[in-house]
């Protein structure tokens, strides 16, 4: 990342300037033609002597500086100018600096010079150069975004170049300067990082759905494992007191005892049933998303008092992404849990134009990163999670007070998926 913003640095650099140097040579080696209400003698003698009368329009049109004068001055420019710079005329190289013979991979001005400039600038770049000129301004100034270009060597090999063109006349744009740099290397770093990055989210991707596969096993276990043998167990334990009344109602001990093991064993159900809705809740495949979340509030309202408003529609999504949704919708909860058990807290699921919404919104308080102008911890979880089936998330401060974390992800993309199980 250091690297990235070192070069950066450097590439804005190198147009400042680039833009400093075109400014200086304007205004230096360019002499506007006077008009017929500003006429001086000199420009008036000099015109005269060059031109005959008749030609005189075409002299002032052209601007009779940039045909022998200015040429010599654009030349100078060229060769003083540290950057990779290059003068055409009609679309043929006049001229060319050491640093472009160098990026061009040429020995000598020689090799460059009459030839076209479409034998080195690809056909990108050059309409992106005529896209700079027909936007230059009357003030003679160069446009500030550059022109992205490839640059072929004399060898063959292309370099990734950042052009940009001036006219120095802005009357008569045959003369035109190119100067260019060299971004080779920072593209090179930023595509390996677009790559590195699509690559580790395929592998998140792939991690996320083999770990869904695995939870819904172990939920199923659990749920249809060792759920149903405590519940024989209690069955059998009510059996043998409805067995032996007179036993349990007269020995005391016997009594505490068996209301001992059914407490136990009601605690052993309500930690499956939670281990169960911790891996993956039956329902999400049975009932759906909305009901599942509905679940969710009821079952963190009774047990820790959150008070939870609800307002659910079921969305047309794979489990994939419903199995995500809620997992976020959760970890949400229990933030607001853990942070503020007195908070009041809103959900809402909907689907609207494609996309699926997720909102999960604190009224009257707010996370302690927010006033330090940072965004929550758990806010980077979030958005892995959701951007493994291609959606985004945001968590931001109210004015009115409280935050709110919105979920979104295009309902269309995962509804062609199917709803089969994971």
């Amino acid at each position: 990342m250091m690297h990235d913003n070192s070069m950066d640095g450097l590439a804005v650099a190198g147009l400042a300037m680039i833009l400093g140097t075109w400014g200086w040579i304007c205004r230096t080696i360019h002499r506007a033609p006077a008009s017929d209400d500003q006429t001086n003698v000199i420009s008036d003698t000099r015109t005269d002597a060059a031109f005959p009368a008749g030609n005189r329009n075409i002299a002032t049109g052209c601007g009779y500086d940039a045909s022998v004068d200015n040429e010599a001055g654009y030349r100078a420019f060229v060769a003083l100018n540290p950057v990779a710079t290059w003068l055409m005329h009609h679309d043929v190289i006049v001229c060319v600096n050491d640093a472009c013979l160098a990026l061009l991979g040429a020995a000598v001005a020689a090799d460059v010079v009459d030839t076209s400039s479409s034998d080195w600038l690809d056909r990108e770049g050059l309409n992106g150069v005529r896209h700079q000129l027909a936007g230059l301004p009357g003030a003679r100034q160069a446009r500030g975004e550059p022109t992205a270009g490839t640059m072929t060597r004399r060898n063959g090999l292309t370099r990734d170049v950042d052009v940009i063109a001036i006219a120095p006349d802005h009357t008569c744009r045959a003369w035109v300067l190119l100067t260019f740099q060299d971004v080779t290397r920072r593209n090179t770093t930023d595509r390996e990082l677009r790559e590195s990055r699509h690559a580790l989210r395929e592998l998140a991707r792939s991690l996320q759905r083999d770990r869904e596969i695995e939870r819904t096993r172990l939920a199923l276990q659990l749920h249809e494992g060792l759920a149903q043998q405590i519940y024989v167990v209690k069955m059998e334990v009510d059996a043998l007191d409805a067995r032996y009344p007179v036993l349990t109602n007269q020995s005391g001990f016997v009594h505490a005892t068996h209301r001992m093991i059914g407490t136990h064993l009601d605690n052993l159900v309500a930690r499956v049933r939670q281990l169960t809705a911790e891996l993956r809740p039956p329902m999400l495949d049975d009932l759906g998303l909305a009901a599942t979340l509905e679940w969710l509030a009821q079952d963190l309202s009774s047990r820790y008092g959150l008070k939870i408003d609800t307002n659910l529609a079921e969305p047309g999504i794979d489990n994939t992404a419903a199995s995500i949704l809620y997992r976020i919708a959760r970890e949400a909860l229990e933030y607001a849990r853990l942070r503020e058990p007195t908070s009041h807290v809103s959900m809402s699921l909907r689907e609207l134009s494609g996309f699926v919404t997720l909102t999960v919104r604190e009224d009257g308080h707010i996370d302690d990163a927010f006033v330090r102008g940072q965004r929550p911890s758990a806010l980077f979880s979030i958005r892995e999670q959701v951007a493994t089936i291609g959606g985004d998330a945001d968590w931001k401060a109210l004015r009115c007070g409280g935050q709110e974390l919105v979920v979104h992800l295009s309902a269309l993309a995962h509804r062609q998926r199917g709803n089969s199980r994971p």
